[in-house]
């Protein structure tokens, strides 16, 4: 990454900064460096959120695939605790896949909707 000049306009004051420039960083008044110094702070801070996102995303990818690669991971013959391992793994990813089941509310609002269908259907006809 090489040190290039920045022009930077802060509250309509244009600067043109450099790292390795002592009397370009001089030039900048004590207030407007505050404010340039807090902006990217805050660019710095939204930086290390995003970074946060990114890592957390693909420690759960992983972890999901963990799952599969356990298995195919150890040569030769699966022992019993190898099984029940990956048993309740499966059980596990599949309860959190699974859908709800029909409650009684559910089932109950289903046929009073098919009653009124077909009470409609009877009453045009």
């Amino acid at each position: 990454m090489t040190n290039s000049t920045i022009t930077c306009v802060i509250n309509g004051n244009a600067y043109k900064l450099n790292v390795n420039d002592v009397n370009s960083l001089q030039k900048v008044p004590e207030i407007e460096s505050k404010q340039l110094i807090n902006l990217l702070e805050a660019l710095n801070n939204q930086q290390q959120i995003q970074h946060k996102k990114i890592e957390s995303a693909v420690s759960r990818e992983n972890r999901s695939q963990d799952i599969v690669t356990d298995v195919y991971e150890k040569p030769g013959r699966m022992n019993e605790g190898d099984i029940d391992a990956l048993m309740k793994k499966l059980i596990v990813e599949e309860q959190k896949n699974k859908k709800p089941s029909l409650s009684k509310k559910s089932i109950c609002k289903k046929i009073l909707i098919a009653i009124a269908i077909v009470i409609a259907i009877i009453i045009v006809f």
